[in-house]
């Protein structure tokens, strides 16, 4: 057999009227009607009735819901949770007046109304809740705390727990494992990141050093040392190497140069060039000797014809030749 149950709860007012408040505390409780048990059987019956209740539950003033007087609405739960250890709660929407009040502090307390098995002293259904002056018992949380934000500092921790894949009426314990757990899979996975790019590293490195090793002809048993000795090595014929192509360049260019003179010369006293065109024709007889020759071939003397001496090369001319032959590893006869 059920019998019904007021209990009144006192309110620590604030700033706003919260949207969360808890409805029944935990355990055994006492007023002036009675004692009652509110533990983990008694929410799961609440709860289980609450499946085929379709209505919020209201909240009135002073209990005028029970009686035949006007009974206009505070606020209505829209839905109940179930927060463990710390009791029935509940999910409020407030109508403006009712919010108002509550602000102003024309009502601090909470009067639950519920169902109790008579024999066990067992909560067995929620009724409403009702804004109150009047309380019987005191020890429900507090709707809204004198410190700031707590309210809002349990609505958070809803939300928290919600993104951690919980239930929103999950305690602090369950979150903070939850968290623990996130927090010491997230490092195993760092670690494992770390350990694999370790490995893919070496394995690069090793990669690397095969190629070196392949072209520069080592075999696989081959040294760090050896490989440095070897490059080195490499690099050293390397820069000997431009240094004798420098070379070979200057005497080349200064051969060219000799050439281009004796060629411009010859043209010059056969009458094919005027003093005038020499600038034009060194630049000429240097860039394009072939080209040069062709052209002095086909001109038709522009000055009298004089005999003239025949152009021979000189003896630096000839020095400079051998050491370019030199220089590409070619050996000649001379007549």
């Amino acid at each position: 057999m059920n019998t019904t149950q007021q209990a009144g709860i006192s309110l620590a007012l604030g700033q706003d009227a919260p949207s969360i408040i808890q409805l029944i505390p935990y355990g055994e409780q006492k007023s002036a009607q009675g004692s009652f048990t509110c533990n983990e059987e008694s929410i799961r019956n609440i709860l289980e009735k609450d499946k085929t209740h379709k209505n919020d539950y209201v909240i009135d003033y002073e209990h005028q819901s029970l009686g035949k007087d006007k009974a206009p609405a505070a606020g209505w739960i829209t839905e109940l949770i179930d927060k463990k250890q710390d009791g029935l709660w509940g999910k409020v929407s407030w109508t403006k007046q009712g919010k108002e009040h509550v602000k102003a502090k024309e009502y601090r307390y909470v009067s639950p109304v519920f169902l109790v098995n008579k024999k066990s002293k067992l909560i067995t259904e929620f009724i409403n809740l009702a804004l109150t002056n009047s309380p019987q018992i005191d020890g429900m949380v507090p709707l809204i705390n004198k410190q700031k934000n707590t309210i809002l500092q349990e609505e958070h921790m809803n939300q928290i727990a919600q993104a951690l894949g919980l239930n929103g009426s999950a305690t602090l314990e369950e979150i903070l494992a939850t968290i623990k757990e996130l927090i010491a899979q997230k490092s195993k996975e760092a670690e494992e990141e770390k350990k694999e790019g370790t490995n893919d590293n070496e394995n690069a490195e090793a990669s690397v050093n095969k190629k070196v090793r392949a072209a520069l002809n080592l075999d696989s048993t081959s040294t760090l040392a050896e490989i440095t000795s070897e490059i080195f090595a490499l690099k050293k014929s390397g820069l000997e190497y431009q240094k004798k192509a420098e070379e070979l360049e200057v005497l080349k260019k200064e051969l060219a140069k000799q050439t281009a003179e004796g060629a411009v010369t010859t043209a010059m006293k056969s009458g094919k060039l005027s003093p005038a065109q020499k600038e034009w024709a060194m630049r000429y007889a240097t860039e394009d000797p072939e080209g040069f020759k062709m052209f002095v071939a086909k001109a038709s003397p522009i000055l009298p014809f004089h005999e003239i001496e025949a152009y021979q090369p000189d003896e630096k001319k000839e020095r400079l030749q051998d050491e370019i032959f030199e220089a590409l590893g070619i050996k000649q006869k001379r007549a």
